[in-house]
């Protein structure tokens, strides 16, 4: 009776706790059920990290049924993690496959075409188990995600490969793959998709207690990122620090887009103390972790948001330049407004015109275009069309609320808002609640963030062994003055002592 109610356990247990299951069916006497649950459910213990809980499985379940081809595999992908030599049954296929897509595209976090390629060709072969052929595309389709303009082909094999571990019964492999796909729509502009495919795997991570686990990093990263772009950005910065957190030691690639949309959210908030968090995140990423030119990029981008909420357009547009030939539709947008601002009306055209050519805008990025047309042609004295430009980017922030480009000119746009309601919109309540959010909430000024000329000499004495007395003096003035500098400088650059304010103000080239 014992041993029948250790079986019975064992199969209740088998999907949400595959250890546990083993441990129970190896109690009731039935290797043969331990053997099928660990063949059936390794995919789902190699996606979560369990690495260790498969070979000490498989070495307590005793011949022959050790040796059953599926526990080979899950051996396989085991020590291809662990070790740099053959996994067990170098001949087989199957296995060769699997030892080959986890070196290639999971031990190395930062594979290169070959390894994706490789890889690839691998999953699209025709006589690969179900289990292979599920860890394969999700892990795949996270390479794919790394290339410049693979969100489309990430999303359906990850979309393939969530459909094959539901159908198998393995849920950490499906969430897994819902949480990339989710960051892949985004990516792609469909945020909707993204946010919705986020959300459920969030869910059901939270159900089976993996919240925190890396596998869902990136659903974390989507959700914090489409909620910066409703402008709910509590919501957000409380998701990307959910993604920081599980994606930190095990996924770099993502955690440089969690540190570029968290400097997006403080800058927003006006949050000097969030905006060094998000520098801490990028520095020091080790090179064969990262791939250089991303971790560049993402420092030049943040780089140029910072400069644009000083005031500095001038370097900021020179930090965010866009290569020829590149599609970035969103930096040709942020660049026709930061042109605009810099009264360079001319040149805001032209990059507007480069992004419709370019065509496919996502909605978010639609909202910022039209918003900047709309106060090019205001400028212009071009009022009824700068009001139907404006609807047009109303139009397509309603429906998913997608109003921070909006929040981002609020005071630009102030009056053609309040214009607009007299106007005969089809968006009278949002456009209400725009002008109510900029009295209540106003953007920061960029004096929030820019050091004053005095502060700029005290920074200078920073660097030195000088101590504030000796500051003081050096600079004519008293003491408490002094202090008062260095207190400001530590708020405007997110520092909590003199070494930081240093160490800081040199990334941002203030020294």
């Amino acid at each position: 009776a014992a041993q029948r109610a250790h079986r019975v356990t064992a199969e209740h247990l088998r999907r949400r706790d595959p250890a546990a299951a083993i441990t129970h069916a190896l109690a009731g006497g039935d290797p043969a059920l331990a053997a099928r649950v660990l063949g059936a459910h390794w995919p789902d213990l190699l996606v979560a990290g369990e690495v260790g809980t498969i070979e000490r499985m498989r070495d307590r379940i005793p011949a022959p049924f050790d040796c059953d081809p599926d526990v080979l595999l899950a051996l396989a992908a085991a020590r291809a993690v662990d070790e740099p030599g053959d996994g067990p049954g170098g001949e087989d296929r199957s296995v060769a496959a699997v030892i080959d897509l986890v070196r290639h595209l999971l031990v190395l976090r930062r594979p290169d075409d070959a390894s994706w390629l490789r890889g690839a060709a691998l999953v699209d072969a025709s006589d690969l188990p179900d289990t292979a052929r599920a860890v394969g595309q999700y892990l795949v389709g996270r390479a794919e995600l790394l290339r410049p303009g693979g969100e489309g082909a990430a999303a359906g094999r990850l979309e393939q490969a969530s459909a094959l571990a539901r159908s198998r019964g393995w849920p950490a492999l499906d969430i897994a793959c819902r949480a990339e796909r989710s960051w892949a729509l985004v990516r792609a502009g469909d945020l909707r998709g993204g946010a919705l495919h986020a959300e459920a795997a969030v869910t059901d991570a939270r159900e089976h207690g993996w919240c925190g686990s890396s596998t869902v990093a990136a659903a974390h990263l989507a959700r914090g990122t489409v909620a910066y772009w409703r402008d709910r950005l509590d919501e957000a910065a409380t998701a990307l620090t959910e993604a920081a957190d599980a994606a930190t030691g095990t996924r770099p690639d993502l955690l440089l887009q969690v540190a570029a949309v968290t400097a997006l959210v403080r800058l927003a908030q006006g949050d000097a103390d969030g905006l060094a968090r998000a520098h801490a995140l990028l520095a020091d990423f080790p090179p064969d972790l990262v791939d250089g030119d991303a971790a560049r990029a993402v420092l030049r981008f943040v780089a140029a948001m910072e400069a644009e909420a000083r005031g500095d357009l001038t370097t900021a547009l020179a930090d965010l330049a866009v290569p020829e030939g590149s599609p970035r539709t969103a930096v040709l947008v942020w660049q026709a407004e930061a042109q605009r601002r810099s009264n360079d009306p001319e040149a805001a055209w032209g990059r507007i015109a480069e992004a419709e050519v370019q065509g496919g805008l996502p909605a978010h990025v639609r909202v910022a275009l039209h918003a900047t047309e709309a106060l090019l042609l205001a400028d212009q004295g071009l009022v009824p069309a700068a009001h139907t430009a404006l609807e047009r980017a109303l139009d397509d922030a309603a429906p998913l609320g997608l109003v921070r480009p909006l929040r981002r000119r609020a005071a630009d746009l102030h009056d053609l808002l309040s214009a607009h309601l007299e106007w005969g919109g089809a968006h009278d309540e949002l456009v209400a609640r725009l002008l109510v959010a900029e009295q209540r909430c106003p953007a920061p000024r960029a004096s929030a963030w820019e050091l004053t000329e005095r502060e700029r000499e005290v920074l200078g004495c920073l660097r030195s062994s000088l101590t504030s007395e000796e500051i003081a003096a050096s600079l004519f003035v008293s003491v408490n003055t002094v202090k008062t500098h260095m207190r400001a400088i530590y708020r405007k650059l997110g520092a909590d002592g003199r070494r930081q304010a240093v160490r800081t103000a040199v990334q941002r080239g203030l020294l």
